[in-house]
């Protein structure tokens, strides 16, 4: 029997999850959202930093979609 919070199998790591948010907002993480970054599997952790209900997330819509969409 196991005590405690694990991650699931298919989490990634923290360096994964800091890497997916950096590139997508242009912006680190805090380390409240790492934390849970790295408990997601990759493509959770992608939606979850471009969702536009988190604060954290304003960097993709205000720098990163605007730059793909400017001829």
């Amino acid at each position: 029997m196991s005590i405690g919070w694990q991650a699931p199998a298919n989490a990634i790591t923290r360096d994964q999850a800091k890497r997916i948010h950096d590139r997508l907002t242009g912006t680190p993480p805090s380390a409240n959202l790492l934390t849970q970054l790295a408990a997601m599997d990759a493509l959770s952790a992608a939606k979850y930093s471009i969702d536009p209900t988190n604060v954290e997330s304003k960097g993709f819509y205000n720098v990163t979609l605007k730059n793909f969409a400017t001829p």
